[in-house]
């Protein structure tokens, strides 16, 4: 009987061989993540979706170290020394309080922070985005705070989780995915999209070099023929 042909392991078998991929593991490659794009000029980065498990098991080490803030964990100080800002979105009230400290504590002590503004979306959707930011307009017209014909895009927009950061520019894909998975469905309008068959933990500085290179060649028309 021949044998069956064989085939290349698919990115689902890869990663199954792979072990956890764990938070603090997730946070590193975070921070690799945004030390790579700010050396290219990018000054805005969102990572993400994420879930609150993996924040937790990065962030909760901060309580249990206080309160000498030498004893942050290093991936918070290296925020501090390369001068990134911190900022998580999302629906965070839903999070455990103990981890709802955590998160304002790391943005706060980023506020400063200039070089890199780095966002993380973390327990994430982008339809649950745009159905909150909808109530929330909803209630200041139902309370006679505003008329419907004021509501615009730049209106809307200060309603999302992301009031107040530019939208995407480019996307990346990494492991081959081919869809968006419910990520910044409205700031995701007019970006290039690039996809890489390369594992997020594996995604470094020349796999970003190549993404970039990419979209270099890339025509932007922002929804113009």
């Amino acid at each position: 009987m021949p044998s069956a042909p064989k085939h290349d392991k698919s990115n689902q078998a890869k990663c199954a061989e792979r072990k956890p991929f764990r938070g603090a593991e997730f946070f590193s490659s975070l921070l690799d993540a945004a030390r790579v794009r700010g050396d290219n000029g990018a000054d805005r980065i969102s990572g993400g979706p994420t879930h609150g498990r993996h924040a937790e098991c990065h962030l909760a080490r901060h309580r249990r170290r206080d309160p000498a803030a030498e004893r942050r964990a290093p991936e918070l100080r290296e925020m501090m020394e390369e001068d990134v800002q911190i900022r998580f979105v999302g629906n965070l009230h839903a999070l455990p309080r103990s981890l709802q400290k955590e998160i304002e504590y790391s943005m706060e002590q980023t506020r400063q922070n200039r070089s890199i503004q780095f966002t993380i979306a973390t327990n994430y959707g982008g339809r649950q985005e745009i159905i909150q930011a909808c109530r929330s307009i909803a209630t200041q017209v139902q309370q006679g705070l505003l008329q419907p014909d004021e509501i615009d895009e730049a209106l809307f927009e200060h309603h999302l989780y992301t009031a107040g950061i530019s939208d995407l520019d480019l996307m990346i894909r990494t492991s081959g995915e081919m869809r968006i998975s419910n990520f910044l469905l409205w700031q995701v309008a007019y970006a290039e999209l690039y996809v890489t068959d390369t594992l997020w933990p594996d995604f470094n500085r020349a796999e970003f070099h190549q993404a970039l290179y990419a979209y270099q060649q890339r025509d932007r028309r922002f929804g113009k023929v």
